[in-house]
């Protein structure tokens, strides 16, 4: 466990724009590969790595997406890794999960 002390989510990011996009591009990847973790437990724990996501991942963008300005163009590959790893390893498909499933959730 890493305890972090600081104010770095607390409103917008107050540094630099080429520091805030150092930032989000760091805070995305680490997003993107904690979903692709998630999707492979998925296979054996659904119920767990669905809450797993809700419940910490979602809110960590979600706060972000609402306090940092124009954060939503690093989240590309967050869509990418849900839409074709973690929903279709949840749903038990070997498909990229379209818009008629992603009803069904919204976790998206």
């Amino acid at each position: 466990m890493k305890v972090v002390t600081g104010t770095r989510y607390l409103g917008d990011f107050i540094r630099s724009p080429t520091l805030r996009s150092d930032w989000l591009r760091e805070k995305a990847s680490f997003w993107e590969r904690a979903v692709k973790t998630m999707a492979r437990a998925s296979k054996k724990l659904p119920q767990t790595a669905y809450v797993a996501m809700k419940k910490s991942l979602q809110m960590e963008w979600q706060y972000v997406h609402r306090t940092v300005s124009d954060a939503g163009t690093f989240f590309d590959g967050i869509e990418e890794a849900l839409a074709s790893e973690f929903l279709p390893s949840l749903f038990g498909v070997d498909e990229n999960i379209t818009c008629k499933y992603r009803k069904l959730d919204t976790v998206v």
